[in-house]
């Protein structure tokens, strides 16, 4: 009897344990997307990972072949009227209702123009390698392996970029909007940075969900080791 005891609990243990990874297995095993749907994200991706450079770069190149004024635009947040000699030699500017000034660097250095594609640099940098992670993590996916350790790992780089663009990408804008405006303005406003609190929200969301998947290959192992 005591060994007729125990068989009975180990299949009650192994019948808990399939009906507990039941749900789970059928999630993996289901395909989500079909291979047309996969075709398509992986198309778009690619396109922005080329494309993003041009879009984001194309413009300020262009004026700078084409030897253009070096026309910017940066929020003080100073509701009054800039003076006609608020401009500096070799630049006008004017200063919007909505605390916005719009300026133009008549002769602008190479150092200027630089300057000025510091920030579009950032974001092309950002969203290329965000596209780069998600085509990985497409890929897996695919393969039927979207919980793989590759994947987590991908996961949390997102939420590393997310950090890094969230500090970066202000610093960009705000070296930027100082740098020229020293140079379009007779008087400095001084370096600003504004951060924005939604990168780092998603970069908490995007680290917990690198958790889910984590356990989700926990899981996943822990399956295969059933069948």
């Amino acid at each position: 009897m005591p060994s007729h005891g125990l068989a009975v609990s180990n299949i009650d243990v192994i019948v808990f344990r399939q009906h507990r990874y039941s749900t789970w297995g059928r999630l993996m095993s289901t395909p989500t997307f079909t291979a047309r749907k996969y075709t398509f994200i992986q198309i778009a991706l690619w396109l922005t990972l080329v494309m993003v450079p041009g879009v984001t770069l194309g413009q300020h190149i262009s004026d700078w072949f084409e030897h253009s004024w070096l026309s910017w635009t940066f929020d003080t947040g100073r509701m009054r009227v800039l003076p006609a000699s608020a401009a500096a030699p070799g630049a006008d500017a004017q200063l919007s209702w909505g605390g916005q000034v719009h300026m133009n660097l008549h002769n602008p250095s190479a150092s200027d123009r630089l300057t000025a594609m510091l920030p579009s640099a950032a974001v092309s940098a950002l969203v290329m390698t965000a596209s780069a992670v998600l085509l990985r993590l497409v890929d897996a996916a695919q393969r039927g392996r979207p919980f793989a350790p590759a994947s987590v790992g991908g996961i949390r780089l997102l939420g590393a970029l997310a950090v890094v663009g969230g500090v970066v990408v202000p610093l960009a804008n705000g070296y930027a909007d100082s740098r020229l405006a020293d140079r379009a303005l007779a008087e400095p406003i001084g370096f600003e940075a504004h951060f924005p609190f939604a990168w780092f929200v998603a970069a908490g969301l995007l680290f917990a969900l690198a958790e889910v998947f984590r356990v989700g290959n926990r899981l996943e192992a822990e399956v295969e080791g059933l069948v």
